[in-house]
Order: C-alpha cells, then structure tokens, then sequence
C-alpha cells in the first residue's frame, strides 16, 4: 500500500484550514484502479465535481490566499470530494470538516447531472496544469522550505489525480519537474514529497513503455536546452564529443543541481544495456555539468560520471572517445587546490575526480592496456605529484592525494616502481 501523508508544517496547517481528515496519514491501494469500489457512474461525478471546485479555488481565490493555502486546499478539495462518500473517511470527520465538504460539493453546481467523459477529460487536464502551474514552476520565493511545502502539496495532489477513473498521462515537461523531486536530500524538497514524486514516476512508468518512457523525460526539451550548440567543436576529438557540453540555465526548474536530479533518477531506473544504446543522452550532459563553476554542480555532475561509469559497457566508453573527453574535461579539477580554492571546496571535488579518471582508466578489461598504464601515470605524474607540490601545507588535500595515490600504486602494480625516482620536496 502506498501512503499518503504529508510534512508536520502542512499537516498542521491543513488542521487550521479545517481539513484535518484530509491532513491523516491515508493508505491508497498499489494500482490505482482498487479503490474504484463504488459504481463508475457515481465516482465520475464526484471527480466532476472535484475537478469544478479545484479550478473554482484557482480562478476565485481571494487575494490575500496565499499560494501555500491554495495548494493545501486544492488537494482538500480533491480528497473530500473523491473519498467523502467512503465510510472510513466519513466516519473520522468531523462536522467542520464534513461542513466543507459539501461545501466543495454544492460550489460545483455547474456540472451537469449526466457524465460527459469528454468535459470530464478536459476538466481534469486543466486541473494537472493548474496544479503544476502553482506548485512546480511557479516562481520561487525566498523562503525555500515554504516552496517544498507548497511542492508537497502540489505531487500529493497529482498522486491523487491517478485515482480517478480517466487515467491521469503527465506531459513529458511535467514528468521531468516530477522528477526533480525525487531525492530528499535535496533541500528544495521534502521527504514526503520525495516519496510522492517516486510514486507518481511509478503509476506513469506503468502505463507506457519503461524505456521509451526515460527517453522521453532524458531528451525532452527541457533538458536538452540546457546544451547549446557547439561553435567550434575539435576535429581531432572522437564522435562523442561532437555533441555540445556547454550549459545554459535550466528553463522552470531553477537550476542545474535539479537537472542532476532528472539525471541521477533515470540512471536508477535503467540497465546497462539501455545506456549502452543511449549514452548519447547521459555523457553530453553530465560532461557540461562537471565544467560547471558551481562546487556543489560540479561535485554533483562528478558523482553521477561515477554512476554513468558503472552502467555504461567499456566497449562504448572507448570506442566512442568517451574516455578521452571525460579525461580531458574532468582532470583540469586535479587542479583545483588551496589558496585559490577553498579547502572545504577542493577536498571534496579532487577526490570525486580522482575517483571518476580511476574508475575510466581501469575501466577497460586488459591489466596490461598501454591505455590504462598511460591514464594511470597521468594521474600520478600530473596529479598527484604535482599537486602534492603545491598544496603540501594543507593536512586534508595531502590526505586525499595520499589516499588515492595508494589506489594508482596498487592498479599499476610493478609499473609503479619508475614514479619512485621522483623527489618530492
């Protein structure tokens, strides 16, 4: 069962706005379908009236709602209207809170007394869009936690929305807001809104095809605008780089870390075989993300190579000039040492990139490679080394350079034994 529950700040204030059953913790069924137990006659007009009322709190909302309160009531509106009948639900509410579900009811007037599956259809469309309107690209305030909040508000919502007896199909733009979301570790959500996005990719992913499906959300526009055409690309570099890594920022979405996100959740979801068919989508972009000169953009882009790494075969990494083109954009990050870089910014940063050009010089199979021998005393010549020679004052980058020096040594074995001769002042 999937359960639908919300943060203490907006469970709180759904109590103050008089929809403190809509505000419990709900179980709702795994496939959306299960909880049609009542005629479809009577449920499709209870999502009518739902779908009417929702668009009514949109459009005549008093001025002084704010739009936290509007998305909380928003999903009030949908809830009650879709479970007010049921005898779970009615039996916990109260009569302030039954008092407003009729009310949602008789502001619904207008719809008419026979179904009309295309008006209903229409009236739900508008409803996501209204709903992905307020809560997911509208523009962000300067509180952030109340911007979660509101998000929150927003994917319960849209998770709802999959109850209705019309299949709820999200626009491939909305797909990737949705995904945006789905790590709580990020600070512009919520680990219930986390969950809540998780599920929505689930019920959406079940519905089409799983890998046409990511495709769809990796190349859609959105993501793809963030790449701009390259104006001078090197001829002497392989296919791979003949598809632009230069960034733009993201449209809606606020920034690059979000994109990350979108990125970080697709390489979840797929197998090797599928980015080997499809690395086109995943290195372009993670490539121009990690040449950003944001630490936490560039830390983040590092970590998902890392993961791209994993899942993508050896054979494409080298036949398509992958590896010449992540090693020639990554280990400039080597270099990234104090006084120029902050400490706290470096040692993270320089550990993430040595952990991605080790992992893509031993990422070919043969021990003995002259490609992998070539990377590996790269890294130890000009990384390690020279690095060592510059910041050797700094306790927590020589840590790092040590520790990773001990991983070259033990990946080159007997090859190691030339960098001996080389004196470190």
């Amino acid at each position: 069962m999937t359960e639908l529950n919300f943060s203490e700040e907006n469970i709180n204030r759904l109590k103050e706005l008089g929809y403190g059953t809509a505000a419990k913790p709900t179980e709702l069924p795994n496939i959306p379908h299960e909880i049609r137990h009542e005629q479809v006659y009577a449920q499709q007009q209870r999502e009518q009236v739902a779908m009417h009322s929702a668009m009514t709190l949109f459009k005549n909302r008093p001025d002084e709602m704010t739009r936290h309160d509007v998305a909380l009531k928003v999903f009030a509106c949908v809830f009650l209207s879709l479970t007010f009948s049921t005898t779970p639900i009615t039996s916990q509410a109260n009569p302030d809170e039954i008092t407003n579900a009729k009310s949602l009811k008789e502001s619904a007037a207008s719809v008419h007394d026979h179904h009309d599956s295309d008006e209903s259809s229409v009236a739900q469309e508008d409803l996501v869009q209204a709903v992905v309107s307020l809560t997911l690209c509208s523009p962000k305030s300067r509180d952030e936690r109340l911007d979660a909040l509101i998000t929150e508000a927003g994917l319960a919502s849209l998770l709802l929305l999959h109850y209705t007896t019309e299949s709820v199909k999200l626009a491939t733009f909305t797909l990737v807001h949705v995904a945006a979301y789905t790590d709580h570790h990020n600070k512009w959500t919520t680990k219930p809104a986390a969950l809540l996005a998780n599920r929505i990719l689930d019920f959406q992913m079940s519905m089409r095809d799983p890998l046409n499906f990511v495709t769809d959300i990796v190349a859609s526009d959105i993501v793809r605008s963030t790449l701009e055409p390259s104006s001078s690309p090197d001829s002497s570099e392989s296919s791979a780089a003949d598809v632009s890594t230069s960034t733009t920022p993201l449209k809606c979405t606020d920034d690059r870390q979000r994109l990350m996100t979108v990125f970080e959740w697709a390489l979840k979801k797929v197998e090797t075989k599928y980015v080997a068919g499809h690395w086109h989508l995943f290195a372009p972009p993670l490539i121009g993300l990690a040449e950003s000169r944001e630490t936490t953009v560039k830390k983040k882009a590092l970590q998902l190579i890392v993961h791209f790494l994993e899942k993508c075969p050896s054979t494409i990494i080298f036949k398509t000039g992958i590896d010449r083109l992540l090693e020639n954009k990554i280990f400039p990050t080597l270099h990234l040492l104090p006084p120029l870089t902050p400490e706290n910014d470096s040692v993270p940063l320089i550990d993430t990139a040595y952990q991605v050009l080790t992992d893509l010089a031993v990422k070919t199979p043969e021990l003995q490679s002259r490609t992998r021998r070539r990377l590996l005393d790269k890294l130890i010549r000009e990384g390690v080394l020279d690095s060592y020679q510059r910041a050797s004052d700094h306790v927590e980058v020589t840590t790092i350079l040590l520790q990773n020096a001990a991983k070259l040594v033990s990946y080159l074995g007997i090859f190691a034994a030339k960098h001996l001769f080389v004196g470190i002042s």
